[in-house]
């Protein structure tokens, strides 16, 4: 499907509280996300961490890896490259977090977190807006082979 794709950021030593992916749509149009996942391969002992995905409220000057529009890949041949800035595995954190989560679990830390809804529950990201993926919970141990993923349509 046209306008479908899919941000990933693979962390070798995810070990504290943190964003893991952030992204701010154009002013040109609103994101669908349609799934979300945030696991890990590296960790075999078992904790329950809290997970979500949230608004940004004021950004401030985040830092972190950056994902240029051409390593975000497309579903469909075709597609022009997207409009999302995106950041991953973030060093400084935006300004202030919505205190209320688009969603939010508290996950084991081995199975991880999928957010897979049904297309009445897809959130709707306005335009100019930011949002991040993150880990709220500092893990006992660190995660060796992280993986966050947003999967995501540009309509508009």
């Amino acid at each position: 499907m046209r306008g479908v794709y899919i941000v990933r950021q693979a962390i070798s030593s995810l070990a504290a509280a943190k964003t893991v992916l952030l992204g701010t749509s154009p002013s040109t149009c609103v994101l669908e996300l349609l799934e979300a996942y945030l696991t890990q391969r590296g960790q075999q002992t078992g904790e329950q961490v809290g997970i979500g995905l949230f608004l940004v409220t004021t950004l401030g000057s985040p830092t972190g890896t950056s994902i240029t529009a051409s390593n975000v890949q497309k579903t469909e041949q075709g597609t022009s490259n997207t409009g999302v800035t995106w950041l991953g595995d973030l060093t400084a954190e935006p300004t202030t977090y919505n205190a209320n989560p688009l969603s939010v679990e508290g996950v084991w830390n081995i199975a991880g977190y999928r957010f897979e809804p049904a297309p009445e529950g897809r959130i709707i990201i306005p335009p100019s807006t930011s949002f991040g993926l993150r880990l709220l919970d500092t893990p006992s141990n660190a995660w060796t082979k992280a993986e966050a993923l947003i999967k995501y349509r540009e309509v508009g």
